[in-house]
């Protein structure tokens, strides 16, 4: 009963064909032209300035299981990148709490991104922000050197990996992206996306921070396969809109 169908993906597109739907058209994901994130509040700036000879680790979207999986992946990076920050950003607010007892327990210098921001004096001896508030990460990866975004070594759908791609950070991912295998084939195609098994993670950060300036130049151009989903959407939404 549907009158159009604006599918995301190619396999969306044979799906919706086969459960029945009379006109389905490849659309495109739209995750691929959304607009910039928002800037960050000006507390940003004292963490910016005490950070800024530091490489930063953005680990975005982490779900249960793999904080500690990060963060033993981090402490190892840093016996060979003593300096190495964390902006570590759990996906579930309901685990904000439990995740900072955990900082806390395993005796670790950080912050939490919900509390009154200090001067850039208290940065310089915290190395772990917990980004525990919401719609901030998409632009926190831009004050990182690389991110990882989680999603895919606990669990088998990951996350989007996009927004710290776009921001310039070399960006690894699990091996479960089976949300978002229409964005990680090309994305890896194209260089931009590296797949790592749990074990190797701090190898991939040792060896990627070795390569990588301490922040970006800025954002970054997408595949040209990704790119047009808006437009392409909108021209197959418009002619059943209400005229006037």
């Amino acid at each position: 009963r549907l009158t159009r169908v604006a599918a995301r993906d190619e396999a969306s597109v044979e799906a919706f064909r086969r459960l029945g739907a009379p006109d389905v058209a490849l659309g495109g994901n739209l995750k691929a032209d959304l607009p910039a994130p928002r800037p960050l509040h000006k507390g940003w700036a004292a963490l910016r300035a005490a950070w800024a000879g530091c490489p930063v680790l953005v680990a975005g979207n982490t779900v249960a299981g793999e904080e500690d999986l990060l963060l033993d992946a981090w402490r190892a990076a840093r016996r060979d990148t003593p300096g190495l920050r964390l902006i570590l950003a759990p996906r579930q607010p309901r685990r904000f709490e439990a995740v900072a007892r955990d900082l806390s327990d395993g005796g670790l210098a950080f912050r939490r991104a919900s509390v009154p921001w200090p001067s850039d004096a208290l940065w310089r001896s915290t190395d772990v922000l917990l980004l525990d508030t919401l719609g901030e990460l998409s632009a926190a990866y831009a004050e990182g050197t690389l991110a990882l975004v989680a999603g895919g070594w606990a669990a088998s759908g990951g996350h989007n990996p996009l927004e710290p791609i776009r921001a310039g950070l070399p960006t690894v991912i699990g091996p479960g992206f089976s949300n978002f295998e229409d964005l990680v084939r090309p994305l890896r195609s194209a260089g931009r996306l590296e797949v790592v098994q749990a074990d190797g993670i701090a190898a991939w950060i040792v060896g990627a921070l070795k390569k990588a300036p301490i922040r970006s130049a800025g954002a970054l151009s997408l595949p040209e396969s990704l790119t047009g989903a808006l437009d392409r959407t909108w021209s197959l939404v418009a002619p059943h809109l209400p005229v006037g």
